[in-house]
């Protein structure tokens, strides 16, 4: 009993004494590096002058990038394909100035096209022509021969209408080809629109703009007129993407 005594005795003392390791980090006394507070507050602490070269830098980027990009939008919209031989040419509706017209028989005197399409639609002229008779008239003035004169037979109100309009029309007369005159801003939609119909019916359709237009894809910023019909355009362009012009042509 008393060897066991001593034993218990024993161990306690020995319990009570920390190992060698804890004695020497105890006994270590802690202090702190002022390098490296020094490292820390250098690191942690944001300078403004320090950003300054890089936000200069990004601004003088974000400036000489923005007249690009601006080029580019309008410059999307614009198609103009290199014209072949084609069977007909077409002067898409909407153009008060004759402009489209005068480019569709441009085309047809230099032998590209055999024949001249002017699409049906709605309009009138000022004095209450109908707006097809009035193209026609003035197709004739310029020196196309009426047996080269083809009107759509479906009255057209969007550029997919026309599309079909003309597709139904170059069907029937077994044409296979034909070239598209449009607007520059508008032949981007003309050439989605005349392709997507024209492509389960193996037909094509290459499209050309008026070069007297006052639109220009890299100026259209610098005027309200410019940046209106741009924007516009990119309205009708979504849509159209979206199917809303999708109407009741077949």
């Amino acid at each position: 009993m008393q060897a066991f005594r001593q034993a218990v005795a024993g161990e306690m003392v020995t319990n009570d004494r920390p190992d060698a390791r804890c004695q020497h980090f105890w006994r270590r006394p802690f202090t702190y590096n002022e390098s490296m507070k020094r490292q820390k507050t250098s690191s942690d602490k944001i300078r403004p002058k320090h950003w300054l070269p890089v936000l200069a830098v990004m601004i003088l980027l974000f400036l000489l990038a923005v007249p690009f990009i601006l080029w580019q939008a309008g410059r999307f919209l614009v198609v103009n394909d290199d014209l072949q031989t084609a069977d007909a040419v077409i002067a898409l509706g909407g153009d008060n100035s004759f402009d489209r017209l005068e480019r569709a028989v441009e085309v047809y005197q230099q032998g590209l096209a055999r024949v001249l399409i002017i699409p049906d639609t709605p309009d009138a002229t000022p004095t209450g022509q109908s707006y097809t008779a009035y193209m026609r008239e003035a197709a004739l003035a310029r020196g196309v021969r009426a047996e080269d004169i083809y009107v759509t037979e479906v009255t057209a109100t969007s550029t997919w209408n026309e599309a079909r309009a003309v597709r139904k029309l170059m069907l029937r007369n077994d044409w296979q080809s034909c070239i598209v005159v449009s607007d520059p801003y508008h032949t981007r939609r003309a050439k989605i629109a005349f392709n997507q119909d024209f492509r389960p019916y193996g037909l094509s359709a290459a499209v050309t703009y008026t070069p007297q237009h006052w639109y220009r894809p890299s100026q259209w910023f610098l005027s309200a007129r410019g940046v209106t019909t741009t924007l516009l355009e990119y309205v009708k362009l979504a849509g159209q993407l979206a199917g809303l012009e999708y109407l009741e042509i077949n």
